[in-house]
């Protein structure tokens, strides 16, 4: 089947789970079926689905979210081992993106082999200062933060702070904003929003990031509650592009499609 017919199929089918008119499983057996797929723009259509469900599944059954995150594992880490971390001279540009794409689905799926991986690829950059590609270098950082704990989320905040490149300033912001400890959470907002130390127009990534987990998305909630009118005051308006844009993110909670 051509490129495009492949994608086609995958965007048009879960436009009709969301909408009600097929059943998730049928996207299911789709990715299970698509597990030598090795184009981006596939792979794209198909994270995107996967993680409409799985944000779902965190609100209604933890048990067959466990099992979900096992099927996607299954299904994707044949891909991951095959295209590996290692970017090389002279592919196509889409093939990096991929293994962003990939391993980062991956880690939020829990897999073990990638999360210790991009781990030890974070290990090696604080301690080396080599620099990561450009494509995975969010996907390192992000699970790093996720899966490392105060002492990780503090190695990224010095990062932020000292390596005076706003490519990997924006990427340490939105890895910082994807912890899994709401303190964590609460004080990198307040280090970057109320101390003034993120640039304004780098303030949706904090939303962004904290909107993709449950743990963040509850805490967006709480937190627009209780700094609405701070927010406003600052953005310059409700009526404020970027209000809304963070407004709009912090509302992310989806229990159905």
């Amino acid at each position: 089947m051509p490129l495009l017919d492949r994608f086609s199929v995958v965007n048009d089918l879960f436009a009709l789970v969301q909408a009600g008119r097929a059943k998730a499983s049928s996207f299911l057996s789709v990715l299970a079926n698509l597990q030598n797929e090795e184009e981006y723009i596939v792979w794209q259509c198909l994270a995107g689905g996967i993680e409409d469900i799985a944000n779902v599944l965190n609100y209604v059954d933890g048990p067959v979210a466990k099992r979900f995150n096992s099927f996607v594992i299954s299904t994707m880490a044949g891909l991951g081992r095959r295209i590996g971390w290692d970017c090389h001279d002279g592919e196509d540009s889409q093939r990096g993106i991929l293994r962003a794409v990939v391993h980062g689905r991956l880690m939020r799926a829990g897999n073990d082999e990638t999360i210790e991986k991009a781990m030890s690829l974070f290990s090696d950059y604080v301690h080396s200062k080599r620099p990561l590609h450009p494509d995975l270098r969010l996907c390192i950082f992000t699970s790093a933060v996720r899966n490392g704990g105060e002492s990780a989320f503090t190695q990224l905040q010095q990062i932020y702070e000292s390596v005076g490149f706003p490519e990997v300033e924006r990427n340490c912001m939105t890895a910082l904003s994807q912890t899994q400890d709401p303190a964590l959470l609460q004080r990198l907002f307040k280090y970057a929003i109320q101390d003034g130390k993120c640039r304004p127009q780098d303030h949706m990534l904090l939303f962004y990031g904290a909107s993709v987990s449950r743990v963040g998305q509850e805490f967006l909630w709480q937190y627009m509650k209780e700094n609405m009118g701070y927010l406003a005051e600052k953005f310059g308006g409700v009526g404020s592009s970027l209000f809304q844009v963070c407004l709009s993110v912090s509302k992310i909670q989806k229990m159905e499609f």
